[in-house]
């Protein structure tokens, strides 16, 4: 298996584990980590190291996380895990599949309780800049009236996004971060104009 290249995530099976608010945020600090011990998750995570090995043997099973090794501790020696891949890990969707986008409709509904609580304890003073280049904590909402060009703009600037956060490493000064984003068509109701009108 290339572990660069980006891992799609399109069995129904594989999607249903990650509506876990934990498994996602395993597989999210594991990718992030590269390749670490769920101690160090547990760290991360804010959460016992020994309620994640359930979760952690679940993601295996389901081939979302891997095995790789282990390294030696002061205490015992402690198993190493990676994600499948080193690229994005994608989730497929698939809208005319029931199952599927159930599945899928599920795990977004994590990952934005996940983003709500990262943004919560974000907004603790310390640690937070929220004013200049060097910001680190932001949320916005935005409606437009998007055209295939400017579609293919945004998509293309989220492409840029993914690619700096699944390809840095832990550097000396970097710190970790988390990055939620939900792109939707709304679909007009029969009581609303489609297009905007000259003078509204």
């Amino acid at each position: 298996m290339n572990r660069s290249r980006d891992f799609k995530i399109d069995d129904v099976g594989q999607i249903q584990l990650l509506r876990s608010t934990v498994r996602q945020e395993i597989v999210d600090t594991v990718h992030a980590l590269r390749e670490c011990s769920l101690r160090e998750v547990a760290e991360y995570i804010g959460r016992p190291a020994d309620g994640l090995y359930y979760h952690a043997n679940a993601l295996i099973d389901g081939g979302l996380l891997v095995k790789t090794g282990e390294k030696e501790t002061d205490r015992r020696p402690e198993a190493t895990y990676s994600t499948p891949s080193k690229g994005i890990l994608r989730m497929r969707y698939k809208p005319q599949d029931a199952s599927h986008s159930n599945a899928v409709s599920n795990v977004v509904t994590s990952m934005l309780k996940t983003a709500n609580r990262d943004f919560a304890q974000g907004l603790k003073p310390k640690g937070a800049r929220c004013t200049g280049p060097e910001r680190n904590l932001n949320a916005s909402r935005q409606k437009a009236w998007l055209n295939k060009k400017q579609l293919k703009k945004v998509n293309s600037l989220l492409a840029k996004i993914q690619d700096i956060f699944a390809n840095m490493d832990a550097e000396q000064d970097a710190e970790l971060h988390s990055f939620t984003f939900v792109l939707a068509p709304i679909k007009p109701s029969e009581t609303r104009r489609t297009t905007p009108s000259k003078d509204s």
